[in-house]
């Protein structure tokens, strides 16, 4: 739940805004928790999704982006569909990726292998080296060329002739 964690911390009063341009999640439960024992964690849940889509809404968040890569069908403790966040920030800041279509990574991943996966670990590690610019106050790429850099490396060659034929579509 630390993909959670990170977005809360958007919602806190010592958050400076701006500080934090980039969240990269894997296998985070972004939706929903994954299981609801406690009233006060559904709550956290409301009020951080609700701030979040309100803050892209109003522009508060419009230069961060929101990467989360889910493990498919071997991740046994978080469903998928939970991991989803076209819905609470536009396509433009947004990316959801199960592990299965990440380049060169091509599996389902178990909770804790999404973190250690050889294929995973090498592919994350070369989409921060490319979105860092150190030469930035930001010290990240601007929004469309970072977002543009991790669609590159995470999507496969296959979304690309997809995404054609449907621009294509009448």
């Amino acid at each position: 739940m630390g993909g959670v964690v990170a977005r809360a911390a958007f919602t806190l009063p010592s958050y400076i805004p701006g500080s934090v341009q980039a969240i990269f999640t894997m296998s985070t439960p972004h939706n929903n928790p994954t299981a609801s024992l406690e009233r006060h964690v559904n709550d956290v849940y409301d009020s951080v999704n609700r701030f979040w889509r309100r803050a892209f809404s109003n522009g508060t968040l419009s230069d961060v982006s929101l990467v989360s890569i889910a493990g498919g069908n071997l991740d046994a403790m978080i469903n998928s569909d939970y991991t989803y966040v076209g819905d609470m920030a536009p396509e433009r800041n947004a990316l959801s990726i199960l592990s299965t279509g990440v380049n060169d990574v091509w599996l389902s991943v178990d909770h804790q292998s999404v973190l250690w996966c050889y294929q995973m670990s090498r592919k994350f590690a070369a989409l921060l080296l490319q979105v860092l610019d150190a030469r930035r106050p930001s010290q990240l790429l601007p929004l469309d060329e970072r977002m543009g850099v991790m669609r590159r490396l995470l999507y496969s060659s296959l979304d690309d002739g997809f995404a054609a034929r449907r621009e294509q579509i009448p």
